[in-house]
């Protein structure tokens, strides 16, 4: 399948299957500054986890380089998704993995990213499960942009979501 994998997270696992094709890249974007405030739309749970889970850039090239990944095949993107996303200049993206747990930035990762997913790829939304404002957020978009398309369970926390293929005429 044609397309790069854009990513939130679990830059390791995703850093390998980046190696498949020879000219598929992988994009990690990151704040690298813990859990932001959550909106008006997430739960009770949002807050508990804000200013929580910090990544760090250091570690990231660090796990990276151990499993082989070269770092002209992978780009950090560090600061929060509002101001990095709408400047990004949007490959085919085979895999998007979102697991920003909140509506707002799962918002706007579908609204800005899954428009480049190619036709057969996959969405992973790492909290779909856990989190009332990823739900909400997948929901409402697919909705509008996607009706009837399923959201399937991986297991009690996230799910997915197969972009689908034209039908051929």
């Amino acid at each position: 399948m044609p397309g790069d994998i854009v990513e939130g997270a679990s830059a390791g696992i995703l850093g390998l299957q980046a190696l498949e094709p020879p000219d598929r890249r992988l994009w990690l974007f990151d704040a690298f500054s813990g859990m932001p405030a959550p909106g008006e739309k997430d739960d009770a749970a949002a807050r508990e986890i804000i200013g929580g889970y910090v990544g760090s850039e250091a570690n990231t090239h660090r796990i990276l380089g151990r499993l082989g990944v070269p770092q002209d095949r992978y780009q950090l993107i560090a600061g929060w998704l509002a101001d990095t996303l709408p400047s990004f200049s949007k490959p085919p993206i085979a895999l998007l993995h979102i697991d920003t747990d909140f509506y707002d930035p799962v918002r706007l990762s579908l609204d800005q990213l899954y428009p480049h997913v190619s036709p057969g790829g996959y969405v992973v939304l790492n909290d779909y499960g856990v989190f009332e404002g990823c739900r909400r957020a997948t929901d409402e978009f697919f909705a509008i942009h996607e009706p009837g398309v399923e959201v399937i369970p991986i297991d009690a926390i996230a799910s997915y979501v197969r972009k689908p293929v034209p039908a051929a005429v």
